[in-house]
Parts: structure tokens; C-alpha cells; sequence
């Protein structure tokens, strides 16, 4: 059972490799097709990190349970995105890809997408209101979130959780910065383990050093969620805004990113 609810960002600077935690801090969404005009710097100097694209997953969504993509229910951004990832991480049946929020409409502690049923329901809702309390959501039960409850092996390996369908314009020889938001629960047996990659070409992935453990992260806080049906309420949510351990030089004018998790397990791996 495992993951995250989230927003994805890429974050870029020309000039110098880019202190991780700040390039977050500050900055506002803005449409990914916006970009500053470039200005010229002293040799040596960066120029200040701009935020190239977001996804929140909330776009177009509800009351009803969507899901990242099973089979003919595709989540669609506000810009047209559209995602994928390993067979495991999208199915629903062990409760991996769902979208929700606190919000959901549930049968029991059942959702179902696509044909597909996860029982998990009321802890996917539990997930999803820490991180929008996390995100400072006005209405936290709004939140919506990619969520897996990993209720069933996924596999281990560079397998992806989340990865684009198309790149993003970038512009030449740019540092990237690449984030995600978590929420974790079950940390007493297994953590969720993000591992983060890029491509130029949607073809050949390259895997950044290194994975980030939600349950031990020193970027986690713990948050008290609800009771959601006949789930009852718990103190011990893990959240935070997680960064790969690395930025990255992109030469070409164009990236991808591709989320993965290392945890393998079905036995806690909640997020």
C-alpha cells in the first residue's frame, strides 16, 4: 500500500547549479507556457530559479474518484498533460492511481474507477486531507491527490508512479530542480521511497542518484487527519515537499520527468 498525493514541479536556472530547498520557497504557479525574458549575467552569477511547470491534479475533478490512467479513464491537465506509469502503480484494484480527496464519494470503504475496485477507500480520503492541509487547501477536504495504497506487491525497480507523456519546453543548458508533495501513512512497517528521472525524448530515462524516504525525511512534519467513514482517525500522517537529491544539467531544450518509488513492498508503502 503506498503513496503520494501530490504537486509535481520543475524548477530552472541558467548559470550555476541551484541550492535545492529555495527554489520552491516563494514561488507561485504560473502557466508553463510563461517564461521571463532571458537577461544577462555576470560570469559565474546564476540567474534566479523559475518555476517551468506544475501539476496539483486538480483539474476537471470532482466529487467522483478519477484515476491517473486505467482503462478509459485518463486524468487531463489544465494544460492538456497527460500521464503514465507501470501497469502496478496504475491499477486500482490494489488501490495504486487513484485520484481522490476527503471529499470522495465512497461505497462503504470501496471506490471503484474504470471497473476496477480499491477497498482501501477511507485512508486514500485520509491521505489526501494531509496534503491538503500540508498545501494550505482553503478547503482541505478539496484537496485531490494521486494516491496508492499499495494493497499488493508492486515490484521494485526503476519502475515509474508518474511519468509525462510529453516534454516541456526549457530553453538551452538549464539546471533543473524537480519536487514533489507526499503524504505517507504506515510508516511502523514500510516507507514509500521516491526516486525522480528525466528524459529529453520520452524514450531513454536517465534515474538520479539517490531516493528520498518520506517516514525518515528531515523535510517530513506529522499531521492528525479525520476519521473518513469507518476508518478511524490518526495522528502519525507523514507530510512534506520532497526534492530529488540532485539537480541536473539539461543541454537540449526540452524535459521530462518520471517519479518512481523503491519500495517494492505491499506491506505499508502508503502514500
Amino acid at each position: 500500500m503506498i503513496r503520494s498525493k501530490r504537486a509535481v514541479c520543475v524548477v530552472a536556472a541558467v548559470g550555476a547549479l541551484v541550492p535545492m530547498v529555495p527554489l520552491w520557497e516563494g514561488v507561485t504557479a504560473e502557466a508553463p507556457s510563461v517564461r521571463p525574458a532571458v537577461v544577462a549575467m555576470a560570469v559565474g552569477v546564476p540567474a534566479e530559479p523559475v518555476l517551468v511547470w506544475k501539476e496539483d491534479f486538480e483539474n476537471g475533478l470532482g466529487t467522483a474518484a478519477s484515476a491517473l490512467k486505467y482503462s478509459t479513464v485518463t486524468y487531463t491537465g489544465a494544460g492538456g498533460e497527460t500521464y503514465t506509469g507501470s501497469p502496478p502503480w496504475l491499477n486500482p484494484s490494489i488501490c495504486n492511481g487513484l485520484i481522490v480527496s476527503g471529499g470522495t464519494v465512497v461505497s462503504g470503504n470501496s471506490v471503484t474507477v474504470g471497473g476496477a475496485t480499491c477497498a482501501f477507500a477511507g485512508q486514500l480520503r485520509q491521505l489526501a486531507y494531509a496534503l491538503g492541509d500540508f498545501n494550505d487547501t482553503a478547503t482541505v477536504n478539496d484537496n485531490h491527490a494521486v494516491t496508492a495504497f499499495t494493497a499488493g506487491d508492486p515490484g521494485s525497480g526503476w519502475m515509474a508512479q508518474m511519468q509525462q507523456l510529453k516534454t516541456l519546453p526549457l530553453g538551452q543548458n538549464r539546471f533543473v530542480a524537480i519536487s514533489i508533495n507526499g503524504a505517507a501513512i504506515n510508516c511502523q512497517a514500510t516507507s514509500p521511497s521516491y526516486m525522480f528521472g528525466y528524459t529529453s525524448n520520452l524514450t531513454a530515462w536517465t534515474q538520479l542518484p539517490g531516493y528520498v524516504n518520506m517516514c525518515t525525511s528531515s523535510a517530513s512534519s506529522t499531521v492528525s487527519v479525520p476519521a473518513f467513514g469507518s476508518v478511524g482517525a490518526r495522528s502519525d500522517v507523514k507530510v512534506g515537499r520532497y526534492f530529488a537529491l540532485s539537480t541536473f544539467l539539461m543541454p537540449g531544450s526540452q524535459v521530462g520527468v518520471r517519479v518512481g518509488n523503491k519500495n517494492g513492498s505491499g506491506i505499508g508503502n502508503d502514500a
